[in-house]
């Protein structure tokens, strides 16, 4: 009977599950958590560049959802939700901690560099360096879009209502941003 209960909550939508973890159902809330903390934990992991920190981060995020499902519209989308409660806890942080974000860089596993000849690899390897030290640059709601945008591969739609503005403002800040992040990209130092 536990495992049809558990398949059962499995194929429910993650606004399903909050309404009914609303409602007291610990196992809806148990498959929203498994189902979510993968991806928010990356996304902290982007924001921060601190394994403690975005497994804190993580951690913190889940029980403000657990605490705060009761004021989850169900019509709304859970997943634009989650990553508003997400982007704001990180501005919280920032301003509480005075941190600076740091975009984290990507490690190229040594199966691709034994697959790609050493020149394309020392290519690649200096890009990713150039485009580090630009978004650096950035202000943290322009790497903010960049991850939404890119890496999580939201539509403008989702990051609208993540960055609560309409989309116009998103298309704006997106295309300023990447013009921002252009003009970086042609000043770094190659050095």
């Amino acid at each position: 009977m536990s495992l049809f209960k558990r398949k059962t909550y499995e194929i429910l939508s993650s606004e399903e599950l909050l309404f009914l973890t609303a409602q007291g159902v610990r196992k809806a809330f148990d498959t929203f958590f498994l189902r979510h903390q993968p991806g928010m934990y990356v996304f902290f992991m982007r924001m921060t560049n601190n394994r403690a920190l975005a497994e804190d981060q993580t951690q913190e995020l889940f029980l403000k959802v657990y605490l705060a499902s009761r004021f989850f519209d169900k019509q709304k989308n859970a997943v634009s939700w989650l990553y508003s409660l997400a982007w704001n806890q990180c501005k919280n942080h920032w301003r509480h901690q005075k941190v600076h974000q740091q975009f984290s860089r990507y490690e190229i596993s040594k199966q691709d560099f034994e697959e790609e000849r050493l020149s394309e690899q020392i290519d690649r390897t200096l890009v990713e360096q150039i485009l580090e030290q630009s978004v650096q640059k950035l202000d943290q709601e322009q790497i903010l879009l960049i991850t939404l945008r890119f890496q999580e591969e939201m539509s403008i739609k989702e990051i609208a209502v993540v960055l609560d503005c309409k989309e116009g403002t998103v298309k704006s800040r997106l295309f300023y941003t990447l013009k921002q992040l252009n003009k970086y990209m042609k000043v770094v130092d190659y050095k």
